[in-house]
């Protein structure tokens, strides 16, 4: 049961972990608002300045997300590259 169960376990975790980084990235709000002015300011220099921050803050969030979402591809390969590890020693074992 917990064999079958892990996968959705660690589905769940890095969910939530995305989320909870997106409430602190606000990655998508950002992105939606790209091209409006920073804190209402609808000067010139508000939109400029609301430009160059909010570019930043999606760059830094999208490096942050793609090295979480990596991560988390490189563990769940791994968890399923153990059976198989594990039989391929069983069949080594075997003398013939």
């Amino acid at each position: 049961f917990i064999v079958i169960m892990l996968p959705y376990f660690f589905a769940h975790f890095f969910i939530s972990l995305l989320e909870k980084l997106d409430r602190t990235l606000a990655f998508k709000i950002t992105l939606r608002n790209i091209f409006q002015p920073l804190y209402s300011d609808r000067s010139f220099i508000g939109y400029i300045l609301g430009f160059f921050f909010r570019s930043w803050r999606i760059i830094i969030g999208g490096i942050i997300y793609s090295i979480i979402i990596l991560l988390a591809l490189i563990i769940y390969i791994s968890w399923l590259l153990i059976p198989p590890y594990i039989i391929y020693k069983i069949l080594l074992s075997i003398p013939k």
